[in-house]
This record gives structure tokens, C-alpha cells and sequence, in this order.
């Protein structure tokens, strides 16, 4: 029974001891209840347009990268690109 706790323990200590780096990756969505929120216009924009600029950012997420290391930890946001096309219909 030792020898097994011998050996778990000789393993857990090598794993702790081994990350010189952790990278976490987060994802984040924008939410918030646009009925309770008072609108607001900064003059050059509406109401309406100020809205539907809201709207469009909480359907995209954000991301984020968590940077660990003994030196330092950093703290990022990732730009990601949408490369989606919408098609043009001729009438």
C-alpha cells in the first residue's frame, strides 16, 4: 500500500511542478436586457440604430486569453475575423 502511495505521490508532485505555462482560453457573450434599458441618443445617433449596434454585438462573442507563467500573467482579448458572406440576389 506504500508503494502505490509512494508512487501517486511521486507523480502528482511531478505534474504541479511540470506547467512553466498555463493558456486558458475564454469565450464571452454580451447579454443584457434591452426592454429595462434606457435609451439614450449622444446626438448624432438614433435611438433605433443605437439599439441594433447593441443588438449585433451581444450575438458575437468576445474571446479572451489567460496567460499564466512564474514571471508574469497577461491578460488579452483576441480579435477574431468572420469571414461569412452574405449572397447578393439579383431582382
Amino acid at each position: 500500500m506504500k508503494k502505490y502511495l509512494l508512487t501517486t505521490l511521486l507523480f502528482a508532485s511531478v505534474s504541479l511542478f511540470a506547467q512553466d505555462k498555463l493558456v486558458v482560453e475564454y469565450e464571452m457573450f454580451t447579454k443584457m436586457e434591452l426592454e429595462n434599458m434606457m435609451t439614450f441618443s449622444d446626438g448624432g445617433i438614433s435611438d433605433k440604430e443605437w439599439m441594433d449596434a447593441l443588438k449585433d454585438a451581444m450575438a458575437k462573442p468576445n474571446y479572451y486569453q489567460l496567460t499564466l507563467s512564474p514571471e508574469e500573467s497577461t491578460f488579452e482579448f483576441i480579435e477574431k475575423v468572420d469571414n461569412t458572406q452574405t449572397e447578393e440576389t439579383e431582382e
